[in-house]
């Protein structure tokens, strides 16, 4: 179990770090006003709305700030799974479950920070973002022991 603890330690750096983020108030990457015309047009030609407001209303864009905030939690969610897997024994059930409540929590303290918003689609995709990483860790295993056997 000690062997495994400090697996553990890396996985409560990244919460930390994704917590730490989602503390700055208004995060913005681009300012609005860093956009060319064109940019602006396109982005808001080609914003999709789900919903006006609230926990179940969803924006997609081609705003690039917008696209950056999903990149952004894709690999930070992707990532934190991932060391998730790898502290429980490679386990693909604890990793995405325990992942899902991390992104579930984020969200929940994103809404008491000032001039950001919670959504469950960003708990969707963060969830979605760990399955998919541990789904490339656990085929590139697979991989290696099935090279290792021959």
């Amino acid at each position: 179990m000690i062997k495994n603890s400090w697996r553990w330690l890396i996985v409560m750096s990244i919460i930390l770090i994704i917590f730490c983020l989602s503390d700055i108030p208004d995060l913005h990457i681009i300012r609005e006003d860093q956009l060319p015309l064109w940019l602006k047009q396109l982005s808001n030609k080609y914003t999709v709305r789900f919903g006006t407001t609230g926990y179940f209303s969803y924006v997609l864009s081609l705003h690039p700030d917008y696209v950056l905030h999903k990149v952004g939690h894709i690999i930070a969610f992707g990532t934190l799974g991932v060391s998730i897997y790898w502290a429980a024994g490679y386990s693909a059930t604890w990793a995405v479950a325990l992942t899902a409540m991390a992104a579930a929590w984020d969200e929940w303290h994103q809404s008491f920070v000032p001039g950001r918003s919670s959504r469950f689609g960003d708990v969707v995709l963060d969830t979605l973002a760990a399955m998919i990483f541990i789904l490339i860790v656990k085929t590139i295993r697979g991989n290696i022991k099935d090279k290792e056997k021959t």
